[in-house]
């Protein structure tokens, strides 16, 4: 570990390495991976956030409570993370951040930030911040570089050497690869009413509400049926995170092949729906608490749009 990387980024402000379970902390790091805001009980949201610094080898998952969905701020991979008054608490052995609602502040830095976004608490050390915010996106862009660079040397995972249990680093050419793996789902997204959308087939496009929690859609002007469209946020035994789409047939085949047509016109068919849902999500609908251990068959594709490779559930069937 370097001295930059052993020293306070600001002051008052604690490193992700050296976070002590009870306290209350005041940190910034970059923004690994994330998960969608979704109401938790009653009428709160909730998001989670995974985040890293230059002390950490790994990252601290910080989970967000908020009144409004409009509070939670928007966020991206290699956004800046600023937040004080989170609790330590542990999980799994490792520590996890809580922003709860009343007693923290949280602050997402992206290139269009305004320093007037800083809650009053932040205000006094704007300066200090914006320094070391610049000193971590630097960090981070080199650190993408290097991986990057390391491509071409590293030896290629092929199918058979794909083992259950471990989420690998899966890298190919720009076509799919299907490996086998075991998890747990901890997230969702969006609220699983809204796990069935409005599809067209003609324009091979999801529509989305106009407005968020809306339930008026975007016109179009062809037909148009009903299609799969959710996430699972899933984690193996070592803590390792995925994001799983979960997506048109493989999504059919995954609930038992219980049709969204199906669903949204039939009553029988919509109980049938939320309760696979209700048994699939039971703890983390029910306590905010992990699922059970299951297997599935993930698929990994490439998006240009997105310029990474992203993931999607295949070849599984739900067995509850």
């Amino acid at each position: 570990m370097t001295l930059e990387s052993r020293r306070v980024p600001v002051e008052g402000h604690s490193l992700l390495s050296n976070l002590v379970l009870g306290t209350r902390v005041n940190v910034i790091g970059v923004v690994k991976s994330y998960s969608p805001p979704r109401r938790c009980r009653g009428t709160d949201w909730l998001c989670s956030f995974q985040i890293t610094d230059p002390s950490l080898n790994g990252k601290v998952t910080v989970i967000m409570f908020r009144a409004q969905y409009t509070e939670i701020p928007e966020a991206s991979i290699g956004s800046i993370f600023v937040g004080t008054g989170l609790k330590v608490n542990h999980y799994m052995n490792s520590p996890q951040l809580i922003a709860y609602k009343l007693e923290s502040t949280c602050t997402i830095i992206n290139d269009d930030f305004k320093g007037n976004k800083f809650s009053h608490v932040m205000h006094n050390r704007v300066t200090e911040i914006m320094a070391y915010s610049e000193h971590l996106r630097s960090w981070w862009n080199n650190l993408e570089i290097l991986y990057a660079g390391r491509q071409e040397s590293r030896k290629l995972i092929t199918i058979a050497d794909i083992r259950p249990n471990i989420f690998f680093d899966t890298i190919a050419e720009e076509v799919p690869c299907k490996f086998l793996t075991r998890g747990r789902i901890v997230d969702f997204g969006p609220d699983f009413e809204k796990f069935i959308r409005p599809f067209c087939a003609a324009c091979d496009e999801v529509i989305f509400p106009k407005h968020e929690g809306s339930n008026q859609y975007h016109d179009c002007p062809h037909d148009t049926t009903f299609i799969y469209d959710f996430f699972l946020l899933v984690e193996d035994k070592f803590g390792e995170r995925l994001s799983v789409l979960v997506f048109g047939p493989d999504a059919v085949k995954f609930l038992k092949e219980l049709r969204p047509t199906s669903v949204m016109e039939n009553e029988s068919s919509r109980q049938i729906f939320q309760n696979l849902i209700t048994k699939l999500l039971g703890n983390v609908l029910d306590h905010d608490q992990p699922t059970e251990f299951f297997d599935f068959c993930v698929e990994s594709y490439y998006v240009p749009d997105y310029g990474e490779r992203l993931y999607k559930l295949t070849n599984t069937i739900l067995e509850i």
